[in-house]
């Protein structure tokens, strides 16, 4: 009886084999309309996710704000008092607590729609993640086949990630909350006590956060692959991964390490090239109207970073047929 070889995986194995699988895919030959096919699936599979991101000038405004324990400058206090006094007018108010209600009220809305815009969005993107998969793997533009096969599939991931998102934000907006209500009751008392409670609140803050993101990446880079390959639901891939995770965890936290590095390397050398290339402003503006349009540009970045953990699976016997060379 033959046994299987049980071989390492190894991430630049799954690199080189991605960036080859690409280039096939997508430049051998280079079509213009398979582009556009394909960027369609590609966006929708990433809704809300972005490769760059720019600076913005929060420091400089909270030196401003708290620096040195300093009263805002009688200018822009005055400033202030008016714009409030004129608003106050309009509205045939005495005092902000009038307002109070509605402003609550509108803010309990705005939620209410910004959370079913989030369902909505998170639903198409995980239904489209399995039919960007599966364009890729099988080399193919379709998108009603695939939206209509892994249905079940996109299904499953689509509550998961609901099911997390509620659990997460029950446990992390108690730290958020605690940590407003500190800062408004600590109002007056330096930049350095409200560090204090930002450092305080912060910490189990952001280690949960790591820990979140670190399922979620786990979740999409080898849940998404194993649920397509099995046909299966979450829980299902779930286990799965986690029996391959337990059999090679160095190989897995070396993937994650390794992913992290190359994301970094790739976004700051596309923000370093846009900002050298600032010429071409003009072609860049429709490209950040439409994001369309960015994953079309994008469009071999992300097949490449789709396909490493594909590559990286298919290095266990059990999923080598998901391999550029089969």
């Amino acid at each position: 009886m033959n046994k299987q070889k049980k071989t390492n995986p190894d991430f630049f194995d799954a690199v080189s084999n991605s960036w080859n699988r690409m280039r096939f895919l997508l430049l051998n030959p280079f079509e213009l309309s398979k582009w556009f096919m394909l960027g369609i699936s590609a966006w929708l599979a990433n809704l809300g996710g972005n490769f760059f991101s720019g600076g913005s000038g929060i420091p400089n405004i909270s030196t401003q704000l708290f620096g040195d324990n300093q009263p805002p400058h009688p200018l822009f206090q005055t400033d202030i008092n008016e714009l409030k006094s004129k608003i106050f007018e309009q509205l045939n108010i005495s005092d902000f607590k009038e307002i109070l209600p509605y402003i609550i009220t509108i803010g309990i809305l705005v939620l209410i729609i910004l959370m079913l815009l989030y369902t909505v969005l998170s639903w198409i993107k995980s239904r489209f993640e399995f039919v960007f998969l599966d364009n890729i793997i099988k080399d193919t533009t379709f998108v009603s086949e695939g939206w209509s096969e892994y249905s079940k599939e996109g299904n499953s991931l689509f509550f998961f990630r609901i099911s997390v998102f509620i659990i997460s934000s029950i446990i992390i907006l108690p730290f958020v909350g605690l940590l407003i209500y500190s800062i408004i009751k600590s109002r007056g008392q330096g930049l350095q006590h409200i560090a204090i409670l930002v450092m305080l609140y912060g910490f189990p803050l952001l280690c949960l956060s790591i820990i979140y993101l670190i399922i979620m990446f786990y979740i999409k880079e080898f849940c998404v692959p194993i649920m397509y390959s099995r046909r299966c639901g979450i829980t299902e891939a779930f286990h799965e991964f986690k029996r391959l995770f337990l059999l090679f965890p160095l190989e897995f936290i070396i993937y994650l390490v390794g992913m992290a590095i190359l994301s970094a390397v790739i976004n700051f050398s596309i923000t370093i090239a846009i900002t050298m290339t600032c010429y071409c402003c003009c072609l860049l503006l429709p490209l950040g109207l439409l994001p369309y349009l960015w994953a079309v540009a994008a469009l071999p970045i992300i097949t490449f970073y789709r396909l490493t953990s594909v590559e990286f699976l298919a290095q266990f016997p059990e999923y080598e047929y998901l391999s550029y060379h089969n």
